[in-house]
């Protein structure tokens, strides 16, 4: 990031600080940290947050995860 810019890079970790703190954990490297109960398939990442409008549409049935 920062062979983009300096600026692009506090903004990356700026809004990922941000995600992190506004978004619930739904996806996991760990067992303990998957949601079962959400239809999430994506191997080639280590976490996923979901903020709360996406986490209820998991929540209802849409796929997490790429098509």
């Amino acid at each position: 990031m920062a062979e983009v810019s300096k600026d692009y890079e506090r903004w990356v970790n700026r809004s990922m600080s941000w995600i992190r703190r506004n978004g619930t954990r739904v996806w996991g490297l760990e067992g303990s940290q998957t949601r079962p109960d959400l239809d999430i398939d994506l191997n080639f990442i280590s976490t996923v947050f979901a903020l709360p409008n996406a986490l209820q549409a998991m929540e209802s049935g849409t796929p997490g995860r790429n098509s």
